[in-house]
């Protein structure tokens, strides 16, 4: 009982999950399922009557609604354009049963992709602690777990909803018209069903746990024989990564082949059972009724509304039991919230920034305890200190990253007036390029036919890269060094007026070093810039020097 409170929290939960319209949408496909349905139920109608009259066993007229009509307006050819009416029907059934389908799927693909992007959305602005979640767990939501949770839960779930209906109005008509026998066989049905559902519960559950975990293990194990190139090589220990990379994606193989038998082989073993049952319940019923002729209507029309429900029923377990192996990945996508990218930074001039009695704990750990210090305009500040002591931790403070224990962080324009949401350029210690040309990664966030070509010119002239002008990144090779000084030339492009740079030349030689520092105090007027750089040659460049420690 608890797990399947647990299931429903989670229906709950995706139904929250959800936009206003995404909400419609679902909605809508409820509509189009109840038609699919009821068409269904159209279909598995008009075989009876249809073999009735051609059997003799009763008269077209006596048929609702078509039978006068028929009669009427097509005298001679009757029981072709009953075996027209009854072809179409089914032919549309399955035609809006397929369109159901597909849009059925539509809607749990775009989920998918919309979910990443939210989860994208949601850590760019900075709505998450950057510290709090890790390069793995934001990549394995926003991709594996966003596709699985949109394709193996919310899509399953519809696939429920829709198998389910069409299954209740086979299963009421055949118990209409065929009463305690089709009972029988529909309570048979399901013990067989529930008996296979308890005993796979467990082991469903358990493989899609394994799968979350070794997706993340995949991911992880990928980017650390990335960044761990040299030492793999230096100490031989390629084999060791490519053999634990071997051994999660056979977990990983494993895992969703028992995912897979797990969801379909009681279909088959039912469906089997089931055909057998259907042999013998129909050779009872020959024996009850001496009149074939009677009887073959009646037989054509139960075995074709079994054989219609039976793939329902099989559906609906399989569609279970990937919602159940996969239900865990709720929990690996909500925890964003859909963002609206509103957070832009505001075009003011700060003349200073205040710390006001900042406090900052790591568990038990003061990093700062009750600081104070006011930055002001036109001067570059270098924070030094021993490793661990918090340099970095105080440029993430003022950044935004972290969120202070207690004290404030307080931003001034010229007239002394608070000012919320400045611009600040923060250039971290790993650098990066982008994907495009080296304009494009200059002006990064820009579109290329808005970016000012003959500033980035400029820029890259500062930068000694003006070989590169223009070229893609894609057909170049650029040093570390290389490389640091194009993000460098990203905050001189965006003109902010705060800079907080964390170790602004540590790939860089000596000559490149006092490039770089050259090119930050010339343009220090109207910014504020703030350092943490172990560099011997910084404090000849720093207005301030703030040693913490």
């Amino acid at each position: 009982m608890n797990q399947e409170n647990t299931k429903l929290q989670s229906i709950i939960q995706i139904w929250k999950f959800f936009d206003k319209e995404t909400k419609k949408k679902f909605i809508f496909l409820q509509c189009i399922i109840i038609i699919a349905s009821f068409l269904e139920l159209l279909s598995i109608f008009s075989i009876g009557p249809f073999v009735s009259v051609l059997l003799g066993v009763i008269t077209l007229d006596s048929i609702p609604f078509v039978g006068d009509f028929i009669v009427r307006y097509f005298s001679g050819i009757e029981i072709y354009i009953l075996a027209l009416i009854t072809s179409l029907t089914i032919l549309i059934s399955n035609l809006f049963f397929s369109y159901t389908l597909y849009k059925k799927a539509k809607f749990s693909y775009t989920l998918g992709a919309e979910t990443s992007n939210n989860i994208l959305q949601s850590f760019i602005s900075k709505k998450l602690n950057k510290e709090h979640y890790s390069k793995n767990k934001i990549t394995s939501s926003s991709t594996f777990e966003a596709d699985r949770f949109a394709k193996s839960v919310v899509n399953e779930l519809i696939q429920i909803n829709a198998r389910l209906m069409v299954s209740v109005t086979i299963i009421v008509f055949l118990l209409f018209n065929y009463g305690t026998n089709f009972l029988f066989f529909l309570i048979y049905m399901m013990v067989i069903y529930i008996s296979i559902s308890i005993f796979l519960k467990e082991k469903l559950s358990i493989a899609g746990k394994n799968l979350t975990l070794n997706n993340q293990n995949r991911l992880r194990n990928v980017n650390d024989t990335y960044d761990s190139f040299y030492e793999i090589k230096s100490y031989n220990a390629e084999q060791f990564f490519i053999n634990r990379h071997k051994e999660i994606n056979n977990n990983i193989s494993n895992n969703l082949a028992n995912i897979e038998l797990y969801s379909v082989l009681p279909r088959y073993l039912v469906e089997g059972i089931m055909l057998i049952s259907l042999i013998g319940f129909l050779s009872y019923q020959y024996s009850l009724d001496t009149n074939i002729n009677t009887m073959i209507p009646l037989a054509t029309q139960l075995i074709y509304g079994i054989m219609r429900l039976i793939p329902q029923v099989s559906n609906i377990y399989q569609a279970y039991s990937n919602f159940s192996g996969n239900i865990n990945s709720i929990d690996e996508v909500s925890f964003i919230e859909e963002i609206p990218l509103n957070n832009v930074k505001k075009s003011i001039n700060v003349e200073k920034i205040i710390l006001k009695d900042l406090s900052f704990y790591r568990t038990n750990n003061r990093v700062f305890d009750k600081y104070n210090y006011t930055f002001t305009k036109n001067n570059i500040y270098l924070i030094k200190g021993p490793s661990g002591i918090g340099k970095s931790t105080m440029l993430s403070l003022l950044f935004g990253l972290l969120k202070s224990s207690e004290g404030e962080i307080q931003f001034f324009d010229k007239n002394n007036q608070e000012v919320f949401n400045p611009k600040i350029a923060f250039i971290p210690q790993n650098h990066f390029l982008v994907y495009g040309n080296i304009n494009s990664n200059i002006a990064l966030g820009i579109d290329e036919d808005f970016i000012d070509n003959n500033m980035v010119n400029k820029i890259l002239d500062q930068m000694k890269l003006t070989e590169f002008i223009s070229q893609d990144i894609k057909e170049i090779k650029m040093s570390g060094g290389q490389i640091q000084r194009v993000c460098i030339g990203r905050y001189l492009y965006h003109n902010y007026d705060i800079v907080l740079f964390d170790e602004p030349t540590s790939a860089l030689d000596l000559e490149n070093e006092k490039l770089v520092f050259e090119i930050i105090k010339r343009n220090k007027e109207n910014k504020i810039i703030i350092m943490v750089s172990h560099s011997e040659i910084a404090s000849q460049y720093a207005d301030e020097i703030i040693r913490l420690g």
